[in-house]
């Protein structure tokens, strides 16, 4: 049980990750530069 709270809890951070870096690309993809 604890090792699945441990595999979903690095998952999240993983998922954060991506989102900042998905977030980032599109704020440039904004920016008129």
């Amino acid at each position: 049980m604890a090792s699945t709270v441990r595999v979903s809890g690095s998952l999240c951070e993983h998922q954060r990750e991506k989102a900042a870096k998905c977030s980032e690309v599109l704020a440039e993809r904004a920016d008129p530069r």
